[in-house]
């Protein structure tokens, strides 16, 4: 990975991802307008955001397909945050993937916000093919 060295007067030289910048009293990166903190739909993961919508596999502008690896990493803070833009009316998880192995055992098909994240299985949803209009949908900005 690359590094960028941020230089202070009176600090110690501190080595953080190229892709970040701090202030010299502040160790926190700096997070594009892409990437934002605390959006009530969206989880902030690997410098990408990630959403749950009840869109039927169709994803807003600048956002494609989420995976089933990333909900393995993220499921779990999907607990608070609501829909996108609509509810579902399928409880698996499209994604880019081929199966669709994660679903919502609460709030499912009902408004936000969820209570807990999405579950492997969950809604019985391992291996499943859905592919329905208003299905719950994984998308990750670009």
């Amino acid at each position: 990975m690359l590094k960028k060295r941020l230089f202070s007067s009176s600090k110690p030289l501190k080595v953080l991802p190229l892709d970040t910048r701090a202030e010299p009293s502040s160790t926190k990166p700096f997070l594009s307008s892409v990437v934002q903190e605390n959006v009530p739909y969206e989880v902030l993961w690997n410098n990408r955001c990630y959403y749950l919508d009840g869109s039927g596999g169709v994803c807003e502008s600048g956002y494609a397909l989420g995976t089933n690896a990333a909900l393995t990493c993220i499921a779990s803070q999907f607990a608070g945050k609501n829909y996108r833009n609509a509810t579902s009316s399928n409880c698996c998880i499209w994604t880019a993937d081929t199966y669709e192995c994660y679903g919502m055992n609460s709030n499912c098909n009902s408004a936000g916000p969820f209570s807990q994240g999405p579950i492997l299985n969950g809604a019985n949803c391992l291996n499943a093919q859905n592919y329905f209009s208003g299905q719950l949908t994984l998308c990750v900005s670009g």
